[in-house]
């Protein structure tokens, strides 16, 4: 039996498979098309970014309205990854309140006038510390990241110790409707350009915190 029509079939087919890759990888690069090597290039690294603040928007806007509502409070600031897009699921939400009196926000009082927790976000776990100028609230809520809220004197010098990791990562203005949030971060922003004996100078000497728990 002759096999001659399938030799004269395979050299019709590779003579057509020629002319399509001198087409394709010739002359298809000269008009525009994608070369041969492109198939063979290793894809540039892309860098993703984090999240922002668009993922605590809700948590943001209630605790602005909260702020705004209070006479004791004077501004909300941000800190912390969430400042810089490059926060993850698990990183700590850091606000500063700036108010007067700190101690007036040592009980847990003030929760009942937040809204965020009414919104499903129920206080799971409540932790206070106090330090001279600062009350500090450290909160776990159902379906909510870790949440710090620090009650700041307005005339602090230097970040206390308690936000220094989160001020290092990003800091930037919720809340300013007397213009002290911005002041802070500017006093803050320029301490850290200036040189470290500067800084020494300049910062209060650190206060030890007393810690409480709350059932």
């Amino acid at each position: 039996m002759s096999t001659s029509w399938l030799d004269s079939s395979f050299l019709l087919l590779l003579g057509a498979a020629g002319a399509w890759f001198v087409m394709r990888f010739i002359l298809g690069p000269k008009r525009g098309a994608p070369s041969l090597g492109s198939f063979f290039r290793r894809e540039p690294r892309e860098t993703v970014e984090g999240l922002g603040r668009k993922a605590i928007v809700t948590l943001l806007d209630d605790t602005r309205a909260f702020v705004a509502s209070e006479d004791a409070l004077r501004g909300l600031l941000l800190a912390g990854p969430f400042v810089t897009r490059s926060a993850t699921i698990t990183s700590r939400v850091t606000l500063i309140a700036i108010c007067d009196a700190p101690e007036t926000y040592a009980e847990p009082d003030w929760l009942l006038r937040w809204a965020y927790p009414a919104r499903t976000h129920k206080v799971l776990e409540q932790r206070v510390n106090r330090e001279p100028g600062l009350v500090t609230h450290h909160l776990t809520l159902r379906g909510a990241p870790p949440i710090e809220i620090h009650f700041l004197q307005g005339d602090c010098a230097a970040p206390p110790e308690a936000v220094q990791s989160a001020f290092r990562q990003g800091l930037s203005v919720i809340d300013d409707a007397t213009g002290q949030a911005e002041r802070l971060r500017r006093r803050w922003e320029a301490l850290s350009r200036s040189p470290p004996t500067q800084q020494g100078e300049s910062s209060p000497p650190a206060q030890k915190s007393q810690q409480e728990k709350t059932p």
